[in-house]
């Protein structure tokens, strides 16, 4: 079975879930990073020596960074995948597109309307970034 580490709360971690669950692909989600901790325990860093979020452990394969991971369950699973060169390119166009252009923005948004301490939130970027992404 797939094991994800990482928080629930991550956009990254987010996209990794949600491929999977959209694929039907069983897997398990251990909470790793922001309130959880974690992330930079000597096991960890084993799995991720740059102690981010999301890594995926395949059986005794590990991957991480989320695109690479979706790339990865694209592949193993023969999801996202075409045989026109074209076709994949925009694949991988939209894959990075949702990391940074729609993620930067989600994390933006959510940083200033939970996850920042109050008096660091800015109404008006939450503002502005609701607005590029809704």
């Amino acid at each position: 079975m797939l094991t994800i580490y990482g928080r629930k709360s991550s956009a990254n971690v987010q996209k990794v879930h949600w491929i999977l669950a959209e694929s039907n692909i069983d897997f398990k989600s251990i909470n790793v990073g922001g309130k959880y901790g974690g992330h930079t325990t000597k096991e960890f860093l084993k799995l991720n020596p740059n102690s981010t979020i999301p890594v995926l452990k395949d059986n005794n394969f590990i991957i991480y960074e989320s695109n690479s991971i979706i790339r990865y369950i694209s592949e193993k699973f023969n999801i996202l995948k075409s045989n026109s060169t074209e076709e994949n390119a925009l694949i991988n166009q939209w894959i990075d597109w949702s990391s940074l252009v729609f993620g930067l923005q989600c994390a933006t948004y959510t940083a200033h309307n939970m996850l920042l301490p109050v008096i660091d939130r800015n109404p008006s970027i939450a503002s502005e970034t609701k607005k590029k992404i809704f």
